[in-house]
């Protein structure tokens, strides 16, 4: 995981900023919130670009990229080619580090909380006839897929509950529908269980069958071989291994 926020501790910055002048604070300032856990590039173009507005005033721009030049001169240390301050990266690992304890004794807790849930939800459950086990093993794949996000807004009783409900064609929607949903959306996408009650696998397409993405390929490798046969030879594109293996597949005459 990454940390999106940064340590700020106000009594280090203004003793350490006393030396510059406010347009170096400012430079400062955004140099840090760039280099963020991963540095900043050695290219002092670049950083230029990164820092500065459009400036007309020649001096002015050449003022600024002197400001640049120093900061990173006093602040940052080159390490493996990458500009760094060093006090800001030592912060950055200890709370990556505290903030990882954290989410995994979250997730720990979390992942046994819906345990018992789940379980007491089967034990309810166990008798009603219009549960598919193999369904049920699809479901939890697809559970095990989410992100720790996704999991915490989504309740797994009620996905399983919702889901046991619907018509097998229906399930079978949810089961091919709802990762292709996620993808597209990211943390963005609505919870396991609304995305059943709300029928959105209805609003998704859904994903190609084997079997049509090898007609698709194949309509595909034909019409190659008819502008093949057309043009009296291989193509430019095809080698003569795709041509010999096209005319062993399709024959030598167009039908």
């Amino acid at each position: 995981m990454k940390m999106k926020a940064m340590w700020f501790f106000c009594d280090d910055w203004i003793a350490d900023t006393r030396n510059l002048t406010p347009q170096q604070r400012g430079i400062y300032i955004d140099l840090l919130s760039y280099s963020h856990g991963k540095g900043l590039p050695n290219d002092i173009d670049e950083l230029c670009r990164m820092v500065i507005n459009y400036v007309p005033d020649l001096e002015k721009l050449e003022e600024l990229k002197g400001d640049v030049l120093k900061i990173i001169t006093t602040k940052y240390t080159l390490v493996d080619n990458r500009y760094v301050n060093l006090k800001q990266q030592e912060e950055y690992e200890k709370g990556l580090e505290l903030s990882n304890k954290r989410s995994q004794a979250r997730k720990k807790k979390f992942d046994n909380d819906l345990s018992e849930q789940n379980t007491h939800t089967l034990d309810r459950d166990r008798d009603r006839d219009y549960i598919n086990n193999n369904n049920i093993e699809e479901l939890e794949k697809i559970w095990k897929s989410l992100s720790a996000k996704l999991r915490q807004r989504s309740s797994k009783p009620k996905t399983i509950e919702r889901f046991n409900k619907l018509k097998p064609e229906d399930q079978e929607k949810v089961l091919k529908t709802y990762p292709v949903y996620v993808e597209n959306h990211g943390e963005y996408a609505v919870a396991f269980e609304r995305f059943i009650t709300n029928q959105k696998f209805n609003e998704v397409d859904m994903p190609p069958t084997d079997e049509e993405i090898q007609d698709s390929e194949k309509k595909i490798r034909k019409s190659r071989w008819e502008m093949a046969m057309k043009r009296g030879g291989p193509l430019y594109s095809m080698s003569i291994t795709e041509f010999d293996k096209l005319k062993e597949e399709f024959g030598e005459t167009l039908t």
